[in-house]
């Protein structure tokens, strides 16, 4: 994924910040990144809350996210893509 528009440290879960993913990708359901439940598209617009590093991939960074759907807004987890430095680009 290549995503940034300010520091995800800085978002907070009310509020979090305007993103849009730079590939397509897999929303995961769960913290742990090992259930697919979604997918969000290149140059689709989300909502970013907050930045962690998953147990099971302590080397990696993930984002806890809203993203819209036919059936509503719906949240969900994104791992940020390993050849990419930045993770968000800016609207």
């Amino acid at each position: 994924m290549d995503i940034l528009t300010s520091s995800p440290k800085d978002a907070n879960y009310s509020n979090g910040y305007q993103a849009y993913s730079g590939e397509d990708q897999a929303v995961y359901s769960g913290p742990t990144l090992d259930i697919v439940d979604g997918s969000i598209g290149r140059g689709e617009g989300i909502t970013v809350f907050y930045s962690y590093n998953p147990i099971n991939l302590p080397n990696r960074t993930a984002y806890y996210i809203e993203y819209s759907t036919a059936s509503g807004p719906k949240r969900g987890y994104i791992l940020r893509s390993e050849e990419h430095t930045s993770e968000l680009q800016s609207p």
